[in-house]
């Protein structure tokens, strides 16, 4: 398969710094692509902080393999050392009960295998065809309403509540008997697809149908990110902005 991919990242129209971060890079000797959006968490402190620390410390672990571990359990293992490694900087009144938000994926380039792990909501979705799938569940009030159908897209991005987060990377010390607070999936891709991350800047200003639309415009992977991001800042860029797109195709 061929791959390519791109990440980018706006403080959107309204906030004064860009809390978000992200990574899309080949690891693993290359076996793999890593991506990883993560967003600190609005109302505390050093949200960019807790943001750049989580890309940084999953990198660090990844990078520390063996080389013989299951990319599931590796995947998982690292986001709980990125945590715990959160947790610890809690000491310093500078970071006190600072925490992100986090969506990691691990692509395994010779089987086409997707492990995703997350908690928060920055969303992963593929596009394969015309559909959109959404593959994560958002770990927030209203976004967890929207996945059990009480309430709509629209009535989601209304919502008062919708940057309630119900789970955040920093909030607590994490192990592997934790497992049910850390989310995984996994998913065998075929392609043509491709695969968004996103922080909630995204989705909250533009509608997955939008979304969908826009991916599947052109062959420009540059473009269809630049489109995305400006997409979110004409809908009024309330929040900061970062999409990272993976785009697999057959050889």
């Amino acid at each position: 398969m061929k791959i390519d991919y791109i990440g980018l990242t706006d403080t959107g129209k309204t906030r004064e710094k860009n809390e978000d971060c992200f990574i899309v890079k080949p690891i693993l000797d290359g076996k793999c692509i890593l991506a990883i959006v993560a967003d600190g968490v609005g109302g505390n402190l050093a949200g960019e902080v807790a943001s750049h620390q989580a890309c940084e410390q999953m990198v660090s672990y990844i990078n520390g393999a063996t080389g013989n571990e299951d990319y599931s359990d590796l995947l998982f293992s690292a986001l709980v050392y990125a945590n715990n490694k959160i947790v610890e900087l809690h000491s310093n009144r500078h970071y006190y009960n600072m925490s992100c938000v986090l969506t990691a994926a691990l692509l395994d380039i010779s089987s086409g295998e997707l492990y995703i792990s997350y908690v928060g909501d920055s969303r992963l979705f593929v596009k394969r065809g015309k559909t959109l799938y959404k593959l994560t569940q958002d770990h927030n009030v209203a976004g967890e309403q929207e996945d059990m159908g009480m309430i709509t897209e629209e009535e989601r991005m209304r919502h008062p509540r919708r940057n309630l987060i119900t789970r955040s990377i920093g909030n607590r010390v994490l192990s592997h008997f934790y497992a049910d607070y850390v989310q995984m999936e996994r998913v065998k891709l075929r392609p043509p697809c491709s695969v968004l991350i996103c922080s909630d800047g995204l989705y909250d200003m533009i509608k997955s149908s939008e979304i969908s639309e826009i991916l599947s415009l052109g062959d420009n992977i540059q473009e269809r990110v630049n489109t995305l991001i400006k997409a979110a800042n004409t809908a009024g860029g309330k929040d900061n902005i970062t999409s990272v797109l993976i785009e697999i195709k057959p050889d």
